[in-house]
């Protein structure tokens, strides 16, 4: 007795694949700003977005994020001893992250990675579809 396999429909895969993508968006929460920063809300932005891109020395201005849900990281370039930019030193893509709010915290989200890590200080807020 041979057992036949029934092909699956196109409108089953297609639902199947729907459902995937919408669980992953979900899991990932709803894009958000900061409403308020402060030095502890810059401290722990800062230690999260060092510790997801193995960076030692980091600065940024936490209260980019109060005006947009994206942050963008660049590395300095290299300088030469007279302090002159060296031009090809530096060939990797600027980093960018995104404030998420998901299951009721505020997250910092690595785009490139997906790596994320919950900000415990920061009072965040969705920002409207």
């Amino acid at each position: 007795m041979s057992t036949r396999r029934k092909p699956l429909s196109l409108s089953l895969i297609a639902a199947i694949l729907l459902a995937a993508c919408q669980s992953s968006a979900l899991s990932q929460g709803q894009v958000a700003r900061l409403r308020t920063t402060n030095e502890a809300v810059q401290q722990e932005i800062t230690q999260a977005l060092k510790e997801m891109t193995g960076t030692a020395q980091l600065w940024i201005d936490a209260r980019q994020l109060t005006e947009s849900s994206t942050l963008t990281l660049e590395r300095v370039r290299s300088k030469d001893p007279n302090g002159v930019i060296m031009q090809g030193a530096d060939r990797e893509l600027p980093e960018k992250f995104q404030l998420r709010w998901a299951g009721g915290q505020c997250v910092i989200v690595q785009l490139k990675t997906g790596k994320s890590r919950v900000l415990k200080q920061a009072d965040c807020q969705p920002v409207p579809s």
